[in-house]
Formats: C-alpha cells, structure tokens, sequence
C-alpha cells in the first residue's frame, strides 16, 4: 500500500525526537571540540556503513589535525560534511509533489542501515539531513555528484534531488557517476578467493634473465649521493652519505619496515667506477633500460659532480641515461628547518643560458637518451622558473645552434604543474608521491615511536588510484614507485606509504607499461615508463636489493614488462577491421589452453569470422601459435584485470558498428576454485561451437523473433536468485542506473560466454576501465560478476525500447 504523504514542508511539522546516527552524533562532538569522541564515532559510521567511507574522509581527517593540535586552513570549528543547517527549499509545492515518487525509502534504508537502528522517517532523515551527508535518496541519484558538478546549485544551498526534479531534468543534468560499492571486511571474508600470481613476497634470490629487447623502455630515477663531498662535509659533518641516514632509521609503528639495508653492493661509494659499472650490469639483466639521474646545478655550481666525471670518463658502464634538473633550493629539510637554505638557486636568463652549455658534454654521450633525435631534458619544478616558456624557447634554440635537432623538454608533475601545454613542453611525468592519492590512515597503526607526528598512507589505494588514471590529451609518461617512506631523513615527522607489497607494484608497472606498449599516440621512441627509484634509500623506494625482498624488486620489475616485446610490437597493435560477416572476441589467460579453444574455432570456419584476441601473458609463444592459425587475427596485450570482461568491453566497444552479424564471445575459463571447472568450459564450448550443425542451430536462435539478441547453452542460463547476488546486488544496482535498466530478476549467462547481435548489448561501452579495480582473486562480488548479471537484461532492454530515467 502506498504511503500517505502529507504535503506541508517536513522541516515545519512537529515531529517526535530522533535519535541521531553515528554520523550526527561524531559531527556534534567536534563542534563541540571533543576530537577524541568524534573520531570513534566517525570510525563507527565507517565500521556500521562502510558505504560511507567516502562521505566521512574529509571529517576524520580534519578531526586527526585538531588532534595533533595541527589546525587546518579554515579557522572554523565546523566539520567539512554538516548536518545542521536547515534550508528550505524554493517552490515547496511543485517540490513535495514531486520528491516522494522520486525518494526510494526501501533503497535508503538498505544502504544506510544506521537510519534504520536510529527508527527514524527515510525520507523525513534525507530531506532533514542526508542530502547534506551526501546519501544517495535512489538508485539514480548523487547529490554529491551533482552538487559538485552543477557549482550554482551548490551555492544556492537547495537539497538537490528536489531541484533536478524542478530544474535540472529540464537542463539535462546529470545526475550521478558510476561507483563500484565497496565491500566490508566481513563480506570479504565470506568469499572465496583464488591465488591469480605466483609471486614472492619474502625474499628473492639472483637469477639471470633472458635478454630480449622490450618496446617499453624502463628509467630509473638515480640519487648521485652516495659518497662524500666537501658541501656535505661542511654541512652534516665530516664523511656524511646518504648512508648516514639509512642506518639510523628506526621504525614508527608495528610492523613498519625500517631500516633497509642493502645487498650486492653493499654501502657502495659512487666514487669508485666498478660500482656504478655494476649497477649497469644489474639493472640491464632486469629489464631496467636506463638512469635518469638528479642534476643539482646551483648558479654555475654542481654538486655531487663526482658521478657524473665517472659515468662521462668510463664508456664501459653500458647504459643509457638522461638528466632531471633538481631546481630547487637546497635546505635543511631532514631536520625539519625547511627556510634554512644551505645553497640557493638563481633562476634567471645568464643562468638558464650556463646550464643548458653545461649539458651539451652529456647530450653528446652517445648512451644519452633522445626521443625523436632529441636529447631527453626533464625539469623537476617547471613553475618556480621565471618566464618559463620564454626560457624553454631559449634553450631549444641555444641546442640548435649546437648543432642539435632540438631538446625533447619535459616537466615533472610536482606542486600542482600537471599539464605540460602551460609553458610549452614536449610532455609531462608523472612523479609519485606527489601524483599519488591516498586517504591518510595513521589511525589505523599502532605507533611505538611517541615522538611521531608523521603522515601514513595507504599504497594500495595509491595504486588502486592510479590505475584508474583516464589518459590525458598531452603526452605523460607514466611512473611508479615503490614503498616510499622517508623517516631515514625525517624520522618523528616522515610521510610513509604503508601496505606495500610486491604485488601491487607489479600490478602498477605492467598497467603502465601496457598503456604505453598499446598507446598509438606515443611514438616507439616514446613508449618510456619511469619507476622512482633505483637507489632513494633514504626515501624507502629502490630496486636496489635490500636484505627483506632481496632482488624482488627487480625480478618483479622484469616479470611485469617482460611482454612487451618489440619482436612483437607492430603485430599486437594492428588496427581493428571487417573481412567477414562473423566475429569471435576471444581473451586468454591461460594460454595452455589454447589448442583445445582452437579446436572448437575451426567448426566456424564454415562461415568465415574475423578473430579478435586478447592475451595477459606471452607465455608458451602464445603469439606465434595464434598467427600461425590465424593470420590475420587482432591480438592485443592486455593486464590482468577486469578477467575477461574488461577486455571484452574495450574489444566490443572498437567493432561494434563494423556490421557484423553474429559475435561469440568466450575465454580461456578454467574456474580452478571448483574441480568441475574444466567440464563446465567444455560443456560451453560445445554449445557454443561444438560443429557447424550447433552453430547454425545457435545463429537461426539469435534470428528467433523472440530473442533479445543474446544466446548461450540454456544449461548455463541461469535465473537470479538471492544465492547468487548476495555480493553483486549492489554494483548489479549501480549498473542498471548507468545504463538505464530497470532490474528484475531473469536470467543471465553463467560462464560469461554466449553468441550476440552487436545492437544487443549497446550501452556496454558505458562502462569504462577506471570503473574496475586491481585483480583481487575474488571468486564473487566483483564488477566482472556484476556486469554478466546484467547482460542478458541489456539485451532485452535494446531489443524491446521502453523510456527510462535518463542519467
């Protein structure tokens, strides 16, 4: 039955005392300053809603600085995310007319289950205070999004839903953004999860690797520090090296991994050749193309030039190396006295003009870097350099007057440059931590050190971050890190990146580098990564072996990139094109499988199909056998992520209007957490592609007026039950709001393999690549287990029209 509404405005009727949520308890103990109570009610919020992390974020970081007694920009005592002030909204009328239709008080509830402990009104709790916390009132809707997108309406204080249903539907706002629901951890515990790599997380021994030449070319940032010089010596005291922090470091919380302590080279000094010579040897065995060495030029002055007259003098250290200008003022920062600089810069035309001459003895080394014949020149801190873009021009046309082509001038994306297009540079890099993103989690560690008054960050939501980086229009050259953790410099105020493992790195490297490997808009000279660092030891990250991972950072770094293969470059990048009337996207994984697949493909060759194909891996010559049977396929290297239906998407989305007839989709499926997962491959294979008798029969379905354009073996079209969306429901939710679906249940293709009309499943490139996360082996509960829950329901959305709620 439908409840009665009463019309007047909510926020002028009498009503009984609420009790209030986490939420609105935690924001009235920081107005009221106690800091302590807020943030155990902010965790609680978290720890009953973990939908609400989101939401929180600013609040308990906030509540964290007052803490430490370290107040923020605003003088306000004010949580960011408020609650109290009430606002009524214009046209009350056509307002309350309408909101009710729109607010879904099932849906509130269940995403928010501490308005339901408290027993209070949903629609009453969102009107009075959600819309303010940012709590979606429907499936469709995001007054965060919305909010933050339409600024006037921001400003205007109005609750949003009320206003898109008065204003913006007739402007066409939109009304939300996608977002995958983040799972609990007692959820997580509930599913099942599969070992997806086979790395090592304790220690790595040396081994040799097999030496191919790679498309993707691997740069080390590189620390020229590791010696003694007079500066140092007058500084710090007599002898001083990095070393000289590393040892000292001591750890700030449990299971804080410090110090690292090298091995192989030891505590080298740069001063004697045969160390850096063997730093070549050890980074060409795995994979690492070259050194991009800091250059400190101060005014005419270069310290720490003893590296430099080595790498110059000994031709024999076998590795090519470009330079990044570390131009900024040298300071007492690692004992916190940040404005008490020890040697200065002198931005100016007369410098500019001394530092690009000093480098023309590198730009000659023929092991020096270029792109496009153009020597590599990387600025760390482009906008602290006056007139830049005059001094840019400057420079190139000092080179040409050189005699070179020109310079290939970068700028590093530190302290808020991010576009390389402001002052005219040829592209931009990426230089984590200071592109990285993370939410601070020092509340979470238990610390041991009293005097700590650091920051810790989260590195996996780093590279959860980074992974889902949309590529920009300029040319950026990706970078990853590893474990960055400064407290051998600042030991009771370092920033940490806690959660490392090799894991992640390895899932970062090869996102990058096969973003790279794929990018046509990067020539072959271009396709560059860079990793910070090999030796910044006394900033936690090094590929240099240390005595916990011993070479794992290296052998991890070789496994990542590895397949990209310039043997194989212009093969896996051919262009998407119709020479027949069928098509089959294929995606393996596992490439022992390969020659059973095959054996299904040939009982199409009746009908003549084009085949696209993607791979994770180059294993057992996976390449070479495809094209062997297959000329022309189109192959591209993939990362493992999404499973199979991430590159299906970005495969579908490429050929959908080349006009085919039929598509079959299927994959290297082996569903090893079950021991009948090789009968169950088999069994749709065989009814997919079992003979030429199978697939006419399967092709005259997908004909049938009655299908939805989508057709797989009905043992595997299975119904939806509450069994099998106890961990989708909600992304299924957030699936059908983005492509217009209203969800019920049906029935859907298990297995993810099934024949379909192209126009069957318009709206699927929708759903972009940053939407899915790192490859977690979950059995459930993914975006991937989501999306083939809906498919079958997409279908007979395209097929049979209705209007829907257009987002």
């Amino acid at each position: 039955m439908k409840q009665k509404i009463d019309k007047k405005p909510l926020l002028n009727q009498k009503t009984k005392p609420i009790k209030k949520t986490f939420l609105q308890k935690a924001n009235q103990a920081f107005r009221e300053k106690k800091y302590s109570e807020a943030l155990s009610f902010y965790k609680k919020t978290i720890n009953n809603n973990p939908y609400l992390e989101k939401i929180v974020k600013k609040n308990i970081d906030l509540t964290i600085k007052k803490l430490r007694k370290d107040p923020p920009s605003s003088t306000s005592n004010e949580p960011i995310i408020s609650a109290e002030k009430n606002i009524e909204f214009k046209s009350k009328k056509k307002y309350y007319q309408n909101f009710s239709e729109a607010f879904d008080p099932n849906y509130y509830l269940h995403l928010y289950p501490d308005v339901k402990e408290a027993g209070v009104d949903p629609e009453q709790h969102y009107r009075n205070w959600g819309w303010k916390e940012f709590r979606r009132p429907n499936k469709w809707f995001d007054p965060e999004h919305y909010l933050a997108t339409y600024k006037e309406v921001a400003k205007e204080e109005v609750e949003p839903l009320g206003h898109y249903i008065t204003e913006g539907i007739k402007r066409n706002y939109h009304t939300r953004n996608f977002c995958t629901p983040k799972k609990n951890k007692k959820q997580l515990a509930l599913i099942d999860k599969i070992k997806f790599d086979d790395i090592n997380e304790g220690y790595t021994s040396y081994q040799e690797s097999d030496s191919h030449e790679l498309a993707v070319k691997v740069i080390a940032f590189y620390l020229p520090q590791f010696h003694p010089f007079p500066e140092n010596d007058a500084w710090w005291g007599k002898g001083f090296t990095e070393w000289t922090n590393v040892t000292k470091a001591q750890p700030n919380f449990e299971g804080h991994y410090q110090p690292h302590l090298p091995i192989h080279n030891g505590f080298y000094d740069l001063r004697i050749p045969e160390v850096m010579l063997e730093q070549a040897k050890l980074a060409k065995n795995y994979g690492v193309y070259g050194f991009n060495f800091y250059y400190y030029w101060f005014d005419g002055k270069v310290l720490m030039h003893k590296p430099f007259e080595i790498l110059l003098k000994h031709k024999e250290i076998d590795i090519p190396f470009c330079i990044t200008w570390a131009n900024e003022n040298w300071t007492r920062r690692w004992d916190g006295a940040e404005n008490d600089i020890l040697i200065g810069q002198n931005h100016c035309e007369e410098d500019s003009i001394k530092f690009i001459e000093n480098l023309y003895k590198f730009f000659d080394d023929e092991r020096y870097i270029r792109i496009n014949n153009k020597p590599l020149l990387i600025i760390y801190r482009a906008n602290i350099i006056p007139q830049m873009e005059e001094t840019i021009k400057l420079w190139r046309s000092k080179a040409k007057e050189a005699g070179y082509d020109d310079l290939y001038i970068v700028c590093a994306q530190t302290f808020g440059l991010k576009s390389p297009d402001e002052f005219g540079f040829d592209a931009a890099m990426e230089f984590p931590p200071h592109t990285a993103n993370s939410r601070e989690i020092s509340d979470t560690k238990k610390i041991n050190n009293k005097k700590y008054r650091g920051r810790i960050y989260d590195y996996e939501q780093v590279v959860e971050n980074s992974i889902k980086t949309v590529e920009p229009d300029f040319k950026l050259f990706r970078t990853c890190m590893l474990s960055w953790d400064n407290t051998a410099r600042k030991q009771d105020n370092s920033h940490i990146f806690s959660n490392f493992s090799l894991l992640r790195y390895k899932q970062w490297i090869s996102n990058i580098a096969i973003n790279s490997y794929n990018n046509p808009k990067y020539r072959k000279d271009e396709k560059i990564i860079f990793v910070n660092a090999w030796n910044e030891w006394a900033e936690g990250t090094h590929l240099e072996p240390d005595r916990k991972h011993g070479y794992g950072y290296l052998q991890t770094t070789y496994d990542a990139i590895k397949n990209c293969s310039l043997d194989f470059l212009d093969t896996l990048n051919k262009p998407f094109n119709k020479h027949k009337n069928y098509a089959v996207i294929l995606h393996i994984h596992y490439t022992d499988i390969w020659e059973d697949i095959n054996r299904y493909l040939k009982n199409l060759n009746f009908a003549g199909f084009d085949i696209y194909i993607t791979v994770t891996s180059l294993n057992n010559n996976i390449v070479h056998k495809i094209k062997e049977e297959y000329p022309l396929a189109t192959i591209r290297l993939v990362e493992n992520r999404g499973r199979d239906i991430l590159p299906f998407i970005n495969t579908y989305s490429k050929i959908k209007e080349l006009g085919y007839k039929a598509i079959c989709k299927v994959h290297s499926k082996k569903s090893i957490y079950r021991g009948d997962g090789d009968i169950i491959r088999d069994e749709v294979y065989e009814g997919l592609l079992g003979s030429e008798e199978i697939i006419k029969k399967n092709l005259l379905e997908l004909e049938c007026p009655t299908s939805n354009g989508v057709f797989c073996p009905k043992k595997y079209l299975i119904p939806h039950t509450e069994h099998n969306m106890t961990y989708d429901q909600e992304t299924v939710d957030e699936l059908c709001a983005l492509l217009n679906i209203n969800f019920n249940y049906s029935y859907f293709p298990a297995g993810s393999m099934y024949w379909f009309k192209p126009k069957a499943l318009n709206g699927l490139e929708k759903i972009k690549p940053e939407f899915f996360d790192l490859e977690n082996g979950l059995t459930d509960g993914t975006l991937a287990h989501a999306i083939e829950r809906i498919i079958s329901l997409l279908a007979t959305n395209n097929h049979m029209p209705e209007v829907y709620h257009e987002l």
